[in-house]
């Protein structure tokens, strides 16, 4: 979830107005041929324990490569920060949401997807895997997940009814969002017309300036009653009078354990903007795995980063995480399409009611 200079300007005036005080160098390398290989992995905290289960079947199909699971030191948020430190010190293969991806490739941390492994990611996922990691006419990246916020809710303290609308859904409940993050809150701006970065979230120019409407929507929900300001989401739904939080699947598992089976999840309601009701919308993005144009393993690299984004690996990371997959022979398994998640974010992912993280580096 990148945060963007022009974005973070708008986010400024976001926290002024909501104010809830409760609330290198492009180098392939070649890949070393001496007769044992360690290549290391850095995926998210939370992901380290079940990562080092699934490569146990990565070295045993590959004995002659050994994987080093490790943390990523700034999550997987902050990948094109950690890597460009020092690409020589970071991982050979790293766990990157795809809106770095443009940015990681501009600065060369990166090396474009070669036609077989392209070709691969056509065949097995689903068209919008393979459009989140294309960038300037180049794939860059091995998609695994597919990531859209949604309406993580208590079903004790609300029913389907509540959840139609967002006004009634905050005039029964609590709601916990993060207001002051623009993944969170730009989307409203979508909701009343807005676009960011033309329409397909690769061009500087055409981004609407309109959104006075959707600056009042934010700034009413700072009088809101039925609205929470919140940066921890698991906490709220556990130790505080939150009945629903503005969430997505990366806390799935953690709110699992907190609500158990009174966890539902449910589509972003419809919301009044400008004098118009319309759907509330949100960013979708998917999670990858890079390549580090700085190691020396790029043959091994390129095998672990395939095996960890196939069909039984992205039904791994469901059952540990909550990213619905997107390869196709997974989306056939019902424990995964029947689940109120997976029924959620297809919902969010649709193009009226979601837009893609945009990959535009504006920063340099």
């Amino acid at each position: 979830m990148k945060l963007w200079k022009k974005i973070c300007l708008c986010g400024t005036t976001l926290v002024t107005l909501f104010s809830l005080s409760a609330c290198g160098n492009n180098q392939k390398t070649r890949s070393n041929n001496s007769t044992n290989q360690t290549i290391t992995l850095w995926v998210d905290s939370n992901r380290v324990q079940f990562y080092k289960n699934m490569v146990k079947g990565f070295e045993k199909k590959y004995p002659k490569i050994k994987v080093k699971v490790a943390m990523s030191p700034d999550g997987s948020a902050g990948s094109m920060r950690d890597v460009g430190k020092d690409p020589s010190k970071a991982a050979d293969v790293f766990q990157v949401p795809h809106d770095q991806l443009g940015q990681l490739a501009d600065e060369g941390y990166i090396n474009p997807l070669g036609p077989k492994e392209v070709n691969n990611i056509k065949s097995k996922d689903t068209p919008v895997g393979y459009q989140a990691v294309n960038w300037k006419g180049k794939e860059w990246g091995y998609p695994f997940g597919l990531q859209a916020a949604a309406i993580y809710y208590n079903k004790k303290k609300l029913n389907q009814s509540d959840l139609k609308q967002w006004e009634t859904l905050t005039k029964h409940g609590v709601v916990g969002m993060d207001f002051t993050n623009s993944y969170y809150s730009w989307p409203i701006f979508f909701s009343a017309g807005t676009k960011l970065f033309g329409n397909n979230g690769q061009e500087l120019k055409g981004s609407s300036q309109k959104g006075v409407n959707a600056l009042e929507w934010i700034q009413k929900q700072g009088k809101n009653k039925g609205v929470m300001q919140t940066k921890n989401f698991v906490h709220v739904m556990k130790n505080t009078s939150a009945s629903a939080i503005v969430d997505g699947p990366w806390d799935y598992q953690n709110l699992r354990k907190v609500l158990g089976k009174n966890l539902e999840v449910a589509p972003m309601p419809n919301t009044k903007v400008g004098g118009k009701r319309v759907p509330m919308q949100v960013f979708w993005g998917i999670q990858c795995l890079a390549i580090n144009s700085a190691s020396k393993h790029q043959k091994e690299d390129q095998l672990l980063a395939d095996y960890l984004s196939n069909k039984e690996s992205q039904t791994t990371v469901w059952k540990n995480s909550g990213e619905i997959p997107i390869n196709k022979e997974a989306l056939k398994n019902r424990k995964i399409t029947d689940s109120d998640e997976a029924k959620a974010l297809d919902i969010m992912s649709k193009p009226d009611r979601s837009v893609i993280m945009p990959k535009v580096n504006i920063l340099g």
